[in-house]
């Protein structure tokens, strides 16, 4: 939560802790499957971007209220531009130091910010998905 540039989407417990398996945020300024694709390459970390098949979660956390544009969009094949967060899962095979990893590779990612990694990866236009370039 003291990530630069970070907005996170969980609720913190009473006492101040996000106590959860499942983390879900965004770095401002950069898309979402982007950060995804760089935690992969360059981290070793899988997650997951997108809206996961909850779009109302995604509308709802983004403040989005009127979606035709995005829609008209869908239907001609273009899903570049569907609204979606990062989503990091633990389990009971993670630990501590696994969680440190995360941090520290979005901390980086943040201050790096998109105009570094815009020249490493290239993005498909129509799919929105981003991929390391060879």
């Amino acid at each position: 939560s003291k990530i630069p540039n970070l907005k996170l989407y969980v609720k913190r417990n009473k006492n101040g802790t996000f106590g959860r398996s499942l983390i879900t945020f965004n770095v401002d300024r950069m898309p979402c499957k982007l950060v995804a694709e760089i935690l992969n390459d360059e981290f070793g970390i899988g997650t997951r971007a997108g809206s996961y098949c909850v779009y109302e979660f995604s509308r709802k956390i983004m403040n989005i209220t009127c979606d035709k544009t995005i829609t008209e969009e869908v239907k001609q094949g273009k899903t570049a531009n569907i609204p979606g967060s990062v989503r990091a899962s633990f389990s009971l095979i993670n630990n501590e130091e696994d969680v440190q990893r995360l941090v520290q590779a979005v901390r980086e990612i943040s201050e790096n910010g998109f105009e570094f990694y815009s020249t490493k990866y290239s993005l498909d236009e129509k799919s929105g998905e981003w991929r390391i370039k060879k």
